[in-house]
């Protein structure tokens, strides 16, 4: 897996993306979603050095079976729209080390109490029963960071409430803090104006 030339992600022609932009069949929500994830993407891309660099795939491209994330499609608990990891090249050791991986979700607006509580203990049971996947198909020691965007500040105070109660619940009786997820939260508006790579923008569960 390469960051630094960025294989697998296409430059797709301005005319291209027009069309789907206005793509009839397809809900309001739905295009927004996707012009957030396409914001996110460029705003990894923008950030890429020499030697530093964050590898992304969204969910179209992790589908893929050659894809370097179609391991998450092993297990039914997620399907995030977006994953991305921070890569570092190692000059003296030639070889590329991710750093940190995470995985990012958008809440719809639409989207009901109950199946927000679902999912977010979807992701919290995939980290508790499954952390041995994401170790061994990516090679990291840490779990990835989480991070849900909320279409609203309402909606980001009840996730956050929910998320600490599926936090405390399943890790009670592990004393290693440091195998505790770490879940950020974040709203549309936020991240539309800072960017997803601003730390400023994102409150821990």
């Amino acid at each position: 897996m390469s960051i630094l030339g960025g294989p697998g992600q296409p430059a797709y022609p301005p005319e291209e993306l027009r069309k789907r932009y206005k793509e009839p069949t397809r809900s309001r929500i739905y295009v927004d979603r996707c012009v957030l994830i396409a914001d996110c993407c460029l705003s990894l891309r923008s950030q890429r050095t020499k030697t530093t660099g964050y590898y992304y795939q969204t969910e179209a491209d992790y589908l893929l079976e050659s894809s370097y994330y179609h391991f998450i499609l092993d297990s039914e608990l997620m399907r995030p729209h977006l994953i991305f990891c921070k890569d570092k090249y190692d000059k003296e050791e030639k070889e590329e080390k991710t750093l940190e991986g995470y995985i990012l979700e958008v809440f719809d607006p639409t989207l009901p109490r109950y199946r927000i509580k679902k999912r977010l203990g979807d992701y919290v049971k995939y980290l508790d029963e499954e952390d041995y996947t994401w170790h061994e198909e990516t090679d990291t020691e840490k779990l990835p960071i989480l991070l849900f965007v909320c279409p609203r500040t309402s909606d980001l105070i009840y996730a956050k409430r929910r998320t600490r109660k599926l936090i405390a619940d399943a890790w009670e009786y592990k004393d290693d803090d440091e195998e505790r997820p770490r879940i950020r939260f974040t709203t549309v508006e936020k991240m539309q104006q800072h960017g997803v790579l601003s730390e400023a923008i994102w409150e821990q569960a």
